[in-house]
Formats: C-alpha cells, structure tokens, sequence
C-alpha cells in the first residue's frame, strides 16, 4: 500500500501520490507498507531513488545498515510484529531520506506503529503554527 503525507498547517495530512510529472515539493512522508511493484517503480521514478526488496532488506549486514546512495540517506532496521499472539517476528523497515522526503518500506506493521515522528522540514514550508497547536516540531499520524 502506497500512502503519501505533505505538511498542512504543521500537521501530518494524508494527500494522493503525485502523477510523475507532478511536483512532489509538497510531500514529507512517503509510506510503503508491503508494497507491490507499481508501487515501487512510481517512488522510484519520482524519486530517483533504488527501493530495497524485502530480500535485500532482510539480508542487510548489521555493518551496513546506515548508506548513502544516488544522494539519499538509506537505514534499515529489524521491528517487532505480531506481539499480540504467540507468533511474533522480526520484520526490516527501511528508512530513505531524500531531499526533505522520506521515504518509509514495511513488509508488516510494527508493534508500535509508525503513529507520530519529528519533522522539523515540514514546519518551514508551512510557516506560523496556528494557536494551541502544540510543539511546533511535532507532527502526528495515524490513529
């Protein structure tokens, strides 16, 4: 699944992935939860970024985790899932940052999942925060 976010009034708004010859200066976040390869070759193209399959996730040497490539930020980190039941498992999320952009590839939602992060970009582009709307730099998502 493919979700997009754009900064609205220094708050996290869920908006449609731009077409490829449409501007993406609005988007902060880009979330791929186990993606298919439409969804994969779309980022990639608009991006100009290389997406890591699950594979490539999963087989990633601790010792390279944190790399740079075609001038993105890559980390890839192991999650847990399923904590709820008595299956739980390890899962990779990869986490690429380009630009102002950044871009999140899950293949199972985490324990906690990905509800609020810290977006000190998207404050700039929005300008003034509205009143009471809380720390300036937080920015939430999700339920």
């Amino acid at each position: 699944m493919l979700s997009a976010y754009r900064c609205n009034a220094g708050l996290l708004a869920a908006t449609e992935f731009p077409g490829p010859a449409e501007e993406l200066s609005t988007l902060v976040w880009i979330d791929l939860l186990n993606p298919k390869a439409e969804e994969d070759r779309a980022v990639e193209e608009a991006i100009g970024i290389s997406i890591p399959s699950q594979d490539e996730m999963q087989e990633i040497e601790l010792s390279a985790r944190l790399y740079n490539e075609n001038g993105a930020e890559f980390l890839t980190m192991t999650a847990l899932a399923n904590l709820d039941s008595d299956e739980a498992v390890k899962t990779p999320i990869t986490f690429i940052l380009k630009g102002s952009v950044l871009v999140t590839v899950r293949w199972l939602e985490p324990a906690r999942p990905l509800t609020a992060y810290r977006i000190v970009r998207c404050l700039r582009k929005s300008g003034p925060q509205p009143t009471g709307a809380g720390p300036p730099e937080f920015v939430g998502a999700g339920a």
